[in-house]
Formats: C-alpha cells, sequence, structure tokens
C-alpha cells in the first residue's frame, strides 16, 4: 500500500522583533492546487506589504510562467519557495511533496452528533466528583 501525495503549504514569517515558524497552512491534494494557494495567499498579504515588496509580489503574479515552474519542479519532487522581504522582515511561502497518513477522522476520534441519545456532555465540575470517588492505588513495581 503507497500512502497518498499530497503537498504541504505554509507560510513564515523572520523578522527582528518576532519569527513565527507557521502563520498559515494548507494541504492541497495536487501541485496546481499548491501552487494556486501560493498565489492567492501572496495575493491576499499585498496589500499589507511596504511599497518595493508589493511591487516585487505584483511583478511576480503577472509572470505566468512561474506557475508552470512550480507545477513542475512539485511533479518532481522538489521544493517550492517563494520569499519577499518588506519592512516587518522576510515572509517565505514553501510548498513540500509529503506522504499523508490516512485517517477517518482528525486524530481517529468519531466526533458524537447532538442528536445522539447516547452522548451526553458532562458538566463543568462533574470532573472533580467524579476523580474524587474513584480510589487510588499506586503500585510500584521493580522498586528496592
Amino acid at each position: 500500500m503507497s500512502l497518498p501525495r499530497r503537498f504541504w503549504c505554509h507560510v513564515s514569517l523572520e523578522a527582528e522583533i518576532l519569527s513565527l515558524p507557521v502563520v498559515d497552512r494548507h494541504t492541497a491534494p495536487t501541485p496546481e492546487a499548491a501552487v494556486h494557494w501560493v498565489r492567492e495567499s501572496v495575493r491576499e498579504m499585498s496589500p499589507r506589504l511596504g511599497r518595493d515588496a508589493f511591487h516585487a509580489v505584483w511583478a511576480w503574479l503577472g509572470d505566468h510562467r512561474t506557475v508552470q515552474a512550480g507545477v513542475t519542479a512539485l511533479r518532481h519532487g522538489e521544493p517550492y519557495l517563494f520569499a519577499v522581504e518588506d519592512p516587518v522582515g522576510r515572509r517565505s511561502w514553501t510548498v513540500h511533496l509529503v506522504l499523508e497518513l490516512p485517517l477517518a477522522t482528525p486524530c481517529g476520534y468519531r466526533v458524537p452528533r447532538r442528536s445522539d441519545s447516547r452522548f451526553t456532555l458532562p458538566r463543568p465540575d462533574s470532573h472533580r466528583r467524579d476523580s474524587a470517588s474513584l480510589p487510588l492505588s499506586l503500585t510500584v513495581s521493580g522498586a528496592s
């Protein structure tokens, strides 16, 4: 069995004052969808950039050859990167090929529906009363 190939997209910010390893993230099913996400994320961020960075971003967005170059790189398993410097710091958009573990649901846990009669939400203080009534025993084995 082979694991499904996905593309991990993320934006990071490196600044003197604050560095955030991941500002935003997304998993895309295809290289085209990954490059599209990067371009949309860059486009959404562009009004918040300084003047020079804004013009560099729109020049990059207008160059459609970069789309095909990015898709080709991702298809060959190479990472795709776009970075821009602005007064805040360096913003980087990166895409990597990853293998995704299939899960039925996030964390493998089935979220019960509210209409499920077997499911009732515990009261906020119920854990204190319930845990106090449980017998507490501690056995240490192998200690001498």
